[in-house]
């Protein structure tokens, strides 16, 4: 969570313990200059309560990007310089059967 809140900028207004407290970085949030958004570092989520959006760091990262989760994941990948961990295609034994 933390490289996530670092590349969208995010600035805490306040701090107790693992949860940090500053204004919602979400582009359709209505209020960008209050202490809404709260994010927990250990459990790595994330709550709004001006605009009831809350998930996991892909999901923060979708959101303030506007991508959809798939691309989101990929574009992290990319960005935090870890390889996009792509699936290697199975063989089917009962295709043939």
């Amino acid at each position: 969570m933390h490289s996530v809140l670092e590349m969208i900028e995010f600035e805490p207004l306040a701090v107790r313990g693992d949860q940090l407290r500053g204004p919602c970085p979400l582009p359709e949030c209505p209020h960008h200059d209050r202490r809404e958004f709260s994010v927990h570092r250990t459990k790595s989520v994330f709550y709004c309560f001006t605009c009831k959006k809350g998930g996991n760091q892909l999901d923060l990262w979708a959101a303030v990007q506007k991508l959809p989760i798939y691309d989101a994941a990929k574009d992290l990948c990319e960005r935090t310089n870890n390889g996009v961990p792509w699936l290697k295609p199975r063989l089917n034994s009962h295709r043939n059967q």
